[in-house]
């Protein structure tokens, strides 16, 4: 077991000034924990003849969500632009390495300090589940 979360991204082309692609990937060593999912599902249907919602078509999404924590402006910024790039994954404490699911990520910042920050990070990876109704 590793004592930490290991963050990757790249970009497929530079963002601004940054050089994405031509480089090794960004890194980010995080000791934290992957808390437990929390679950989504998305539906779409229509009303039978009885007023009832049919779905027609559901998504099941895990979202998981870490603390990073206390960290310095300068990986607040690193973070909000990690949340920008193409090519992201998260690697737990297990060493199971997992693709983050491209514009999922969402960051919530709170300044504890002057200089330092507590960010909550909520992600999706490629692991849904759809229903369509085929069965019909």
């Amino acid at each position: 077991m590793n004592k930490y979360i290991v963050l990757t991204w790249n970009n497929s082309c530079p963002i601004n000034d940054i050089l994405f692609g031509l480089t090794d990937p960004y890194i980010m060593y995080i000791d934290s924990d992957i808390l437990k999912p929390r679950y989504e599902i998305e539906e779409e249907g229509a009303q039978d003849g009885n007023g009832e919602f049919v779905p027609t078509y559901q998504k099941l999404t895990k979202i998981y969500n870490l603390t990073i924590s206390p960290i310095i402006e300068s990986q607040v910024d690193a973070l909000h632009i990690m949340s920008m790039c193409d090519t992201v994954t998260i690697r737990d404490k297990n060493f199971d390495e997992y693709i983050i699911k491209q514009g999922s990520i969402q960051l919530t910042v709170e300044w504890l300090t002057d200089e330092y920050a507590s960010v909550e990070m909520a992600f999706q990876v490629d692991d849904v589940v759809v229903r369509n109704n085929c069965c019909n």
